[in-house]
């Protein structure tokens, strides 16, 4: 049985397995010799043989194994000697474009922007039109834009976000929004120009090239409002022409006829300071208490009319006792007194 000690336990496993037995996964090497030569039908050279037969095939498989690896390896290696020059042309062309298009190229064919005299929206244009004849990719612009724009835009470009600060379309969209010109801002640069390059289509008389030159001074300067004369006496007018039909018609009214005009459409007083009237009571009333709701102690005679708060409200007090007013009083709740007739 010595040509058993020769063995390695995976080649007595399979010797077991062949002659019926069942293996463990966590047999040992000694328990597998074992579990061979206690088998009934254990034969020393039958066993011998085919036991050299386990390791001859488990050499081969292990000599494929290793020739289907170096196979592998060879026809890794080859491909990666055809990707190789392919990434050399690539690397090389990366180096080429930084190297022969340096940084200030852009500000020989580009100017700095202006913000007094240039229009951001075609700045940019005029920009990416360069650094795209420059070859010059888009991950790369945002430093190019920053050294020909003023310090104050860069500083504003700054204080963005790291990751907004390095995207060249979120740049561009912050610029239009901040510095395109509105429609105010080209008349205001579009006059002066237009009053210095503006000809007449024709020929034109004295009378016409007269206007034509007032109409190129107003515009170059600036209106000037009139003064107001402070010396003369302020009144507001108002024309018949600029009211509604329906409003009754006020043509040149001074400040004073106007309020005298309203003064006649006032609602004139229903009584005077001395009238005597009844006062309207509540129905819901305390009788047991001898007192309404709005009023003091009952009464049935007429009250005094004290003082006119306005044209509808009045003061109201005892006629005994015309010093203590009572309470003020709208004109619907109060009736005129009617002294009785003596015969």
């Amino acid at each position: 049985m010595a040509f058993l000690a020769q063995s390695t336990i995976d080649d007595l496993k399979a010797l077991a397995m062949d002659l019926g037995s069942e293996v463990t996964s966590d047999i040992t090497f000694i328990n597998t010799k074992d579990l061979i030569t206690k088998i009934a039908s254990y034969d020393a050279n039958f066993c011998k043989t085919h036991l050299a037969f386990i390791q001859k095939k488990t050499k081969e498989e292990k000599a494929a194994e290793v020739k289907r690896v170096e196979k592998e390896r060879f026809f890794f290696e080859l491909e990666k000697l055809k990707i190789k020059p392919e990434m050399q042309k690539i690397s090389r062309k990366e180096t080429v474009l930084e190297t022969n298009q340096p940084r200030m190229y852009i500000t020989k064919v580009v100017p700095r922007f202006n913000t007094k005299d240039d229009e951001i929206g075609l700045y940019l244009t005029i920009f990416e039109g360069q650094l795209k004849f420059l070859s010059i990719p888009e991950s790369k612009r945002i430093l190019y834009l920053i050294s020909s724009l003023p310090t104050e835009i860069a500083q504003l470009i700054a204080k963005e976000d790291e990751e907004d600060s390095q995207d060249y379309r979120k740049v561009k969209g912050m610029l239009l929004k901040r510095y395109r010109l509105t429609a105010d801002s080209f008349r205001q640069r579009y006059v002066p120009k237009f009053t210095d390059i503006a000809r007449p289509l024709g020929p034109q008389g004295p009378e016409q090239q007269e206007g034509f030159e007032i109409l190129k001074k107003r515009l170059k300067t600036p209106p000037v409002l009139k003064q107001v004369n402070v010396s003369k006496p302020f009144r507001i007018r108002t024309y018949e022409m600029l009211l509604e039909p329906s409003l009754p018609k006020e043509s040149n009214y001074s400040t004073t006829e106007r309020e005298a005009f309203y003064d006649r459409r006032r609602r004139q007083a229903f009584y005077k300071p001395g009238d005597l009237v009844w006062v309207i009571l509540h129905s819901v009333s305390k009788s047991q208490n001898k007192k309404s709701r709005k009023f003091l102690p009952k009464r049935k005679e007429p009250y005094l009319v004290v003082t006119n708060r306005s044209p509808t409200t009045y003061s109201i007090a005892n006629p005994t006792k015309p010093d203590e007013v009572l309470g003020t009083y709208h004109s619907s709740a109060l009736r005129a007194y009617e002294r009785p007739v003596e015969l």
